[in-house]
């Protein structure tokens, strides 16, 4: 393809160079949507791989050189089984939206369109609920209650796992009063 613009040069216009952009760049195999990153769920899950498993175990076993070269293979087989698995997700992902194209004719939307979701299940069932237009019984009206008194108490700034949760302020593995969620974090690695 010739990125001279005959006609646009045949008729005196100023020439578009649009479709040799299109065939000589990236932009053909650009989707919008596609994700770059993998999720927490998936990502917990290629860490529980049996081949970082046994590193791991090598790791607490071993010392010196033989830990450092360990470490460097711990790191290589993360980034690797993450590669593979945000190419199978991403496979997932683009074959999902030919589907929806094809038999909807439109671009699908996003399956989860709230990321935290996943950490914060409180903000999940009351986003569920306030979409929804049936009437809930008593029981589902106590939880989505305890849920928005969860949501409230909570500052908003630091969002802990159920088992990371601070106790009246303090950290629960060194007892000293916490400022940042960054202290707990390290504080759970020192105990194990």
């Amino acid at each position: 393809m010739s990125s001279c613009d005959g006609f646009a040069a045949f008729l005196g216009e100023k020439p578009d160079h649009k479709a040799v952009d299109y065939f000589q760049g990236l932009e053909q195999f650009w989707q919008p949507g596609m994700p770059v990153k993998l999720p927490v769920t998936l990502r917990q899950k290629v860490r529980q791989q049996p081949e970082l498993l046994d590193i791991k175990k090598k790791m607490s076993a071993s010392s010196g050189d033989e830990l450092e070269s360990l470490k460097r293979d711990q790191s290589s087989a993360i980034a690797r089984l993450e590669k593979q698995a945000l190419l199978s997700y991403r496979k997932e992902c683009l074959e999902s939206l030919q589907q929806d194209r094809l038999l909807h004719g439109c671009k699908s939307e996003e399956s989860d369109p709230d990321p935290l979701g996943d950490a914060v299940p409180e903000r999940r069932r009351l986003a569920a609920a306030m979409c929804g237009d049936q009437s809930i019984g008593l029981e589902e009206f106590l939880k989505l209650s305890h849920d928005i008194q969860l949501m409230l108490g909570s500052s908003g700034s630091a969002f802990y796992r159920p088992n990371e949760a601070l106790y009246d302020g303090k950290c629960k593995y060194c007892n000293l009063e916490v400022k940042t969620y960054i202290h707990t974090l390290f504080a759970l690695a020192k105990t194990k």
